[in-house]
């Protein structure tokens, strides 16, 4: 037996006992009785993944490379879901649920093959948590900090066990007890964060940090934002425009649709076979369409946030219909000006995005009172 595949296995079951442990604590306090009731979900989860593990080491079931790899990305979109709900009620932050239904959009696209949909859900998952847990490094709660540290340390790290499974390693022996170990860490400091509420003094006996520390660290999570946002749009602005080429083309009856949205070394594209009287027009323009129209819809909104989701929108559909633009019989000369007014609102939209971040951030807010 692999010592790594029982270390995993140990490390699953001591993140359901910690959570099992502090759901019965938040219990006994009636305000905090809705995180106790996400935590404990968390652990019956990990409870049963631990299960299966350990029944699989004593030879009770036989998991396949496949099973073990559906168990792991099935666990971490469940932690992701009660993560989202359980920041959510903490922040009371309502960007967090654009980005939400951007996940859960993604996630209903990536129907395709099943290591597509497996990696790619993985990703999501990790962007997604990466984005809670930054914008739960704007408050200014000492533990609630530490907490969503560890649960960056967390996502990246699945991110990278993912990306080596990718590369050809057998999940089974990869480190998972790692993310597991951020893990109980998030899960401690949240529990001193809810239940003795030392955060105060804690802050007090800090030493105080230099102002270029102070800046290095905010400059830090400008572009672990910047990065983890932008790519989350981008892989949901795929998901919308081939879901777009999909829809258009099963309304046409054509006889088989794929949507590919992971191959290696191909970028994603739809596979449609349609009977030779079908008008291809619109099936090669449904893809742009479909990210237009939902960028559309996010820029009535009117919020700041939201507005520069639907400019990241508008610059990707354009950069993903490059070779639909030039199927229509489009000239190269206008193509490529298209694109370049893509990059040009890209980059506006970055632009907005760092001073959006910037401005609630407290180093650079406190200085304007």
């Amino acid at each position: 037996m692999n010592f790594v595949i029982l270390l995993n296995a140990i490390s699953y079951l001591l993140v359901a006992v910690f959570a099992l442990i502090l759901c019965s604590k938040l219990y006994l306090k009636k305000p905090l009785l809705p995180y106790g009731k996400i935590i404990g979900l968390l652990g019956l989860f990990y409870l049963l993944f631990a299960f299966s593990q350990f029944s699989h080491i004593l030879n009770i079931v036989n998991l396949l490379e496949r099973d073990f790899l559906l168990l792991i990305v099935s666990l971490l979109v469940t932690t992701t879901f009660l993560f989202f709900y359980l920041f959510y009620k903490i922040t009371k932050d309502r960007h967090l649920i654009y980005l939400f239904l951007f996940y859960i959009v993604s996630l209903f696209a990536f129907y395709t093959a099943f290591p597509s949909f497996l990696a790619i859900a993985t990703f999501m998952s990790c962007i997604l948590l990466l984005l809670i847990f930054v914008d739960v490094l704007l408050y200014t709660d000492f533990y609630l900090n530490e907490a969503a540290c560890a649960g960056i340390v967390y996502a990246i790290s699945m991110a990278l066990l993912m990306g080596t499974k990718l590369l050809g390693t057998s999940a089974e022996i990869l480190f998972w007890f790692v993310p597991n170990c951020a893990l109980l860490l998030m899960i401690h400091f949240f529990e001193i964060e809810l239940l003795t509420k030392r955060k105060k003094s804690k802050e007090n006996k800090r030493v105080p940090q230099k102002e270029w520390m102070l800046l290095a660290s905010v400059l830090f999570k400008l572009l672990l934002f910047i990065i983890s946002f932008a790519g989350f749009i981008f892989l949901s602005a795929i998901a919308v425009h081939e879901l777009g080429h999909a829809f258009v083309a099963e309304y046409y009856g054509c006889e088989h649709t794929k949507v590919i949205l992971y191959e290696q070394g191909i970028f994603p594209h739809t596979e449609i076979i349609c009977p030779n009287n079908t008008s291809t027009i619109l099936i090669t323009i449904s893809g742009l369409i479909a990210t237009a129209l939902l960028g559309l819809l996010f820029l009535l909104s009117g919020q700041k946030l939201v507005m520069y989701i639907s400019y990241l929108l508008f610059s990707f559909s354009f950069l993903l219909a490059y070779n639909d633009l030039l199927e229509l019989g489009l000239s190269l000369n206008m193509v490529v000006s298209l694109v370049f007014f893509s990059f040009i609102l890209l980059i506006f939209s970055i632009i907005s995005l760092s001073i959006f971040y910037l401005n609630n951030q407290p180093f650079f807010s406190n200085r304007k009172q």
